[in-house]
């Protein structure tokens, strides 16, 4: 009996030749990257790090809206990412791939493929997953030009972790699948299907209301003072009196102007409900858009499961 051992087992990520110019056609084609429209036109991002790498490739098939599962299409990597406690996930992580996508580059060479000081020693490039929006969300989150790259990452990874079925990118909102945002969101990017919308009544609002969603906001300068609004317009209520129970939306604004103009046009004819979260007195003007955002999600969580 002839034992066949297949072909990944006899890679050895250091019988590999390093890159040692930054002129060589694969790392100016992860080095552009770095650069949005290169990323639209690829559909490709840049993943640093073992953690984030390792946790996108296991994003599965099982999530019932996700057409094509995200696929590595080149991993450049630094002989020091064999070194230490990661050394082993890294040869692990390079061993499942086909050796013809593993770029080995000298350490020096890393930091043109990092916006970071001290660039990471594995980076690969990562073709994005393919999903369908569900026809019956419970709650979808709106990015109403929020264009801290921090905020974006810690509201895609707050979505993650409180179920919302898909996130919603409103104009002059940052970039979700830049390398900043990406290390915000440690991974989340990948599990959940985000959007990119031309424009909140031309799009986004067309789309909700096709799905009957309730739709609440995030208004940071409300505080429930009735004066100078209109006949229409709702009045702002505390985030834990809504009832968040129902298939809803809620759209966070950047800071530090807020909601954008058509998201407050929609306020003023009454379509949407502000929410605020009280806060102590005289200590803050108020919440970065990441938290406020994230409490919204765990309060609809706790509603979800714990009782309105």
């Amino acid at each position: 009996m002839h034992l066949c051992l297949p072909l990944l087992l006899l890679f050895e990520p250091l019988a590999l030749p390093p890159i040692t110019s930054s002129r060589h056609p694969s790392l100016k084609r992860l080095r552009a990257l770095r650069d949005k429209s290169a990323r639209e036109e690829s559909g490709l991002v840049l993943l640093e790090g073992i953690r984030i790498l390792e946790d996108t490739i296991n994003v599965g098939s099982s999530h019932p809206c996700l057409l094509q599962e995200p696929v590595v299409e080149s991993i450049a990597f630094a002989d020091r990412a064999l070194e230490g406690g990661a050394g082993r996930r890294v040869r692990d992580l390079l061993g499942r791939l086909d050796s013809g996508k593993v770029i080995r580059v000298d350490s020096s060479l890393m930091r043109l493929l990092s916006d970071v000081k001290t660039p990471p020693m594995l980076v690969a490039a990562v073709q994005r997953p393919r999903w369908r929006l569900p026809a019956q969300p419970r709650l979808v989150l709106v990015l109403d030009g929020l264009r801290d790259p921090g905020n974006v990452g810690t509201l895609i990874r707050s979505a993650r972790a409180f179920n919302i079925d898909w996130i919603e990118c409103l104009p002059n909102t940052a970039d979700p699948w830049s390398q900043k945002c990406l290390r915000a969101a440690m991974g989340a990017t990948f599990h959940l299907p985000i959007v990119m919308s031309d424009g909140w009544k031309t799009h986004t609002l067309v789309k909700h209301r096709e799905r009957d969603l309730r739709l609440f906001a995030a208004d940071a300068s409300a505080t429930g003072d009735a004066d100078e609004r209109g006949e229409a317009e709702r009045q702002p209520i505390v985030c834990y009196q809504a009832d968040l129970t129902q298939p809803s939306s809620i759209i966070v604004g950047g800071e530090p102007h807020g909601l954008s103009e058509p998201v407050r046009e929609s306020i003023h004819d009454g379509s949407i409900q502000p929410l605020y979260v009280p806060m102590a007195a005289h200590t803050a003007d108020s919440l970065n858009a990441g938290v406020a955002g994230s409490i919204l999600m765990a309060e609809r969580f706790r509603q979800m499961h714990y009782g309105y």
